[in-house]
């Protein structure tokens, strides 16, 4: 009777023509409709989405379906690029961290200390690591091109798994002692590789300390 009513007051109504009137009259789109609200009650959601769509807009289900596999690739697409993406990242950062350390630059850090020529260090390190070694060769190298005081002294094993680099001098040492200290471990960080500046009373005021500790 729904449908017969439907008609009827299309037949009188001067909008029967419209396109809104060959939908509502028409018994397939019903049809369709209670198919897709069914579907979707009964949980093919997807399912019910594409026949109500269907029935509302006069787009064949097959072309609706073909559209949505489109789009469910492109998204599929997109998670694969982002995991290559990733997985990218993660061997760079792996690769990052299996570089030994090394100065960019040892020139840059020469001239930078040269104002502080004079200066007296002494370099502790782990000898028998081969990544801690080079890296104590070149920076000794450096200090010594810029007109530093360079003592050497090896260490059988590390403080308490030292990792970095730790520069240290004592509380009472002179303004001079201090900025070069500084100046020290600011270039260092500068070239990427981490040193940290403390305060110790152990050492002489005059000389400042270094130990090189394993790669962060």
């Amino acid at each position: 009777m729904r449908l017969n009513l439907v008609a009827q007051l299309g037949r009188q109504n001067p909008m029967k023509s419209s396109l809104f009137w060959k939908i509502v009259s028409s018994r397939a789109i019903w049809v369709a409709v209670g198919a897709g609200i069914v579907a979707a009650l009964s949980g093919y959601f997807g399912f019910g989405l594409v026949a109500l769509f269907s029935a509302l807009t006069g787009v064949g289900a097959a072309a609706i379906l073909r559209f949505a596999t489109k789009w469910a690739s492109e998204i599929e697409q997109d998670e694969t690029n982002k995991r290559i993406s990733d997985s990218r990242r993660s061997v760079s950062t792996i690769e990052e961290k299996l570089q030994p350390r090394s100065l960019s630059d040892m020139l840059t850090l020469s001239n930078s200390l040269q104002r502080f020529t004079g200066a007296s260090i002494t370099i502790k390190k782990l000898d028998s690591d081969r990544e801690v070694a080079v890296l104590a060769r070149q920076i000794t190298a450096a200090l010594i091109v810029a007109g530093w005081k360079v003592t050497e002294e090896n260490l059988p094993t590390l403080p308490i798994n030292l990792v970095g680099i730790i520069v240290s001098v004592s509380p009472i040492s002179d303004d001079e002692v201090i900025a070069a200290s500084d100046s020290l471990v600011n270039q260092l960080n500068i070239d990427g590789i981490q040193s940290t500046k403390v305060s110790l009373p152990t050492g002489a005021p005059d000389v400042i300390t270094m130990i090189i500790g394993i790669k962060p």
